[in-house]
């Protein structure tokens, strides 16, 4: 991606209600940013993530700094990330060159979000941002895991926005059933390939 540039990879427009289930996205640049909106109901949508790499490690999500600092031989800790089953977080932030154990001596960042409940949405929004001046951002993988409805959704009752949105951390009503047997009346999702760019 050139600088200051912006890149759609999802947008439902309205089309398409379903569940969030996750993301991951592998890059090189702490700048880049991995937008991801979750509309509903509710009047205000629920911003899943709008911050830069760098941003989340300044924050603490899954690494730290000190997680990322290099060492004096040039080296990163490069240890594994604390997973998070609310917020987005960071599986890894190798920041330098130097190759590693399986020989890649390139730079690369990991941001993974994995809800413990998945994020309900009539519209979800999933755009990449270069916030860089003067850095090109490479890509190597983005995954969007998605389960689309294949009704539409009850419009009568409002849908669980996110799992911080305005019906957020609702309870969940589950039916004793096999995984197998489910009842005519009940409407149930299909699942769908998950949105994957290489």
């Amino acid at each position: 991606m050139s600088p200051n540039n912006s890149y759609s990879i999802v947008d439902t427009g309205g089309e398409d209600p379903g569940e969030l289930q996750g993301f991951r996205i592998v890059t090189n640049r702490p700048e880049l940013v991995m937008q991801v909106i979750v509309y509903g109901d509710s009047p205000s949508p629920d911003v899943i993530n709008n911050f830069t790499m760098a941003e989340l490690l300044a924050n603490g999500a899954g690494l730290t700094p000190g997680d990322a600092e290099v060492q004096p031989q040039q080296r990163s800790k490069d240890p594994t990330g604390q997973s998070n089953g609310l917020f987005p977080w960071l599986a890894r932030y190798k920041d330098e060159q130097l190759a590693d154990y399986l020989g890649y001596a390139d730079r690369r960042i990991v941001l993974m979000y994995t809800p413990t409940i998945y994020d309900q949405y009539t519209r979800l929004v999933v755009n990449l941002v270069n916030t860089s001046a003067d850095q090109e951002a490479l890509v190597q993988n983005i995954t969007v895991r998605r389960l689309v409805y294949q009704e539409p959704l009850d419009t009568t009752t409002p849908p669980r926005v996110g799992n911080r949105g305005e019906y957020g951390n609702q309870p969940v009503m589950v039916k004793q059933q096999s995984n197998m047997d489910y009842p005519e009346d009940d409407v149930q999702p299909i699942p769908v390939l998950h949105d994957t760019i290489p």
